[in-house]
């Protein structure tokens, strides 16, 4: 029997267990006979669905992270000696040229829009920005044209690689198999749960989230259950002295294969980032998990946002800014059970037929398939 055909998967900025990279894409990589490496900061060596898992050390700061992170990943990746490289950080670039200069296969995935992500950086002074993404960009649309194949995983990112000659569109949809039907758990009381999970940063809404909260009928019995971590800590504080906090239940970070029992629980989804250049065009990974578990949703007003919702009458749609709209939009929802059911049902057909990974995951295997046969 042949040996496994061998891949190396290399991050320095994701969690070994980032939902793209390991849930999803390594995960169907081993499933489909690949022999799959994860080169990533962590603190142990495992072997998990049979995904091994390489350690590197952590490092201290950015600068740490874009130079010796840079080193430990590539002499660690050349140890392997893999069929196919597959990198997920912009700042791996300088990386993946280096392995392509040794006549190895590449893949590089790109999650966002770098150039939008650098404009919308909040802790960079406005005039660094502009011209720091447009060089950014430049670059990396120049070192991508080296590499065998670019997967893109937002439709917005197509228009800045239309003219590479090698591109794939794997869209962050969810699993079927890892959120299957849960009935939710008998609840005492009558209050209605709404549900966030996440990242929590004042460009994903944080700040108008909670105070949506505090803006609702007192009549309305809501919580707010929030999955996720706060980032600076400055904005958790800032978020703990709102009045709609009182309505908040904070779990923190809870692991990923624990997440369809807890949406099971919720009334409905909440996914409200503000209009920066990098959200309006993404399609935001947990409005589709909250659509797969059933949840109706309520959700910024962005065009392709507006298109999943309305075109799937699974939710509603708001001013992300407005926490009164949201506010509105939630008690509409807590009125309505008949029509919140509904809503959800609608939510899960729709991933059921048009926005679940397992269609993007064959699409991958199709792809690796053609790059080794070449």
């Amino acid at each position: 029997m042949p040996p496994m055909p061998s891949v190396a998967i290399l991050s320095s900025v994701h969690a070994a267990f980032d939902t793209r990279i390991f849930q999803k894409q390594a995960r169907a990589l081993a499933q489909g006979g690949y022999d799959v490496t994860f080169v990533v900061p962590h603190e142990r060596a495992e072997t998990v669905d049979g995904v091994r898992i390489r350690p590197l050390p952590p490092v201290r700061g950015r600068v740490e992270r874009m130079v010796r992170a840079q080193v430990r990943i590539l002499r660690e990746a050349l140890r392997l000696r893999a069929d196919v490289y597959h990198f997920h950080d912009p700042e791996l670039i300088p990386v993946g040229l280096v392995l392509k200069l040794m006549g190895k296969r590449v893949i590089y995935d790109v999650h966002e829009d770098v150039p939008k992500s650098i404009r919308g950086k909040t802790y960079l002074a406005g005039w660094v920005r502009g011209p720091l993404a447009l060089v950014v960009g430049l670059v990396e649309k120049a070192a991508a044209r080296a590499f065998d194949l670019v997967i893109l995983a937002r439709d917005d990112i197509e228009d800045s690689f239309r003219g590479h000659p090698r591109t794939l569109l794997v869209r962050n949809y969810p699993s079927r198999a890892a959120f299957p039907r849960v009935e939710p758990p008998p609840r005492s009381g009558s209050d209605f749960m709404v549900v966030y999970t996440g990242g929590l940063t004042a460009g994903r809404g944080a700040v108008e989230m909670v105070e949506a909260m505090g803006r609702m009928n007192s009549g309305v019995h809501a919580r707010l259950v929030i999955f996720g971590r706060f980032w600076p800590e400055a904005l958790e504080h800032q978020v703990r002295a709102l009045p709609g906090f009182a309505r908040v239940d904070y779990r923190g970070w809870v692991p990923y294969e624990v997440l369809p029992q807890e949406l099971a629980r919720a009334d409905a989804g909440i996914v409200c980032f503000l209009p920066e250049p990098n959200n309006m065009n993404a399609g935001p990974t947990k409005l589709f998990e909250y659509m797969a578990c059933g949840l109706p949703v309520v959700v910024s007003d962005f065009p392709l946002w507006r298109e999943v919702v309305e075109g799937n009458d699974c939710g509603l749609c708001v001013d992300p800014e407005d926490p009164a709209a949201i506010a509105a939009a939630l008690e509409r929802l807590a009125g309505c059970p008949e029509r919140r059911r509904s809503m959800g049902e609608n939510a899960r057909r729709a991933v059921e037929r048009i926005y679940n990974w397992e269609t993007e995951a064959a699409r991958l295997l199709e792809a690796y398939a053609r790059l080794l046969a070449r």
